[in-house]
């Protein structure tokens, strides 16, 4: 909602998302454009999302949730779904095949509990800004 009320919600999106676990922040998102779309039927809204994630029992169900989703996509809103099945200091050593987005995202992922170590998150933090961000692009952190 910040980015819309900024002015800084794009209709056209590439995003990135770490620890995507089974789409709860994912679908989030993609409810939010979806009322978009449905509010502003003469735009054209199209979200590409790469998904990390490292349990690949999570990218199954992810998968089974948006096949069940789908249906409720409206046409002026195009969702491309790219999960990858990698942990993250796999991810940061292939950084670079993965372009530049617009929006980057994690949930519950840099804490105690993921067992993710200081340094991989120093390393993860410097690759986000100068690595992955378009210009006029924005990280969303959400942390306990």
């Amino acid at each position: 909602m910040d980015l819309l009320l900024r002015e800084q919600l794009k209709p056209e999106a590439r995003i990135l998302e770490f620890g995507c676990g089974p789409g709860t922040t994912t679908f989030g998102f993609i409810e939010f454009y979806r009322l978009l779309a449905e509010e502003n039927p003469n735009t054209v809204f199209s979200i590409e999302f790469y998904l990390i994630e490292k349990e690949s029992d999570f990218i199954s169900i992810l998968k089974e949730i948006w096949t069940s989703y789908i249906h409720e996509i409206p046409e002026n809103l195009k969702v491309m779904l790219r999960p990858v099945n990698i942990d993250m200091d796999r991810f940061l050593q292939n950084i670079s095949y993965f372009g530049k987005f617009d929006y980057i995202m994690e949930s519950n992922l840099l804490n105690v509990s993921e067992k993710i170590g200081e340094e991989t998150i120093r390393k993860l933090l410097r690759s986000i800004s100068s690595e992955l961000l378009n210009k006029h692009s924005s990280v969303i952190l959400i942390e306990p």
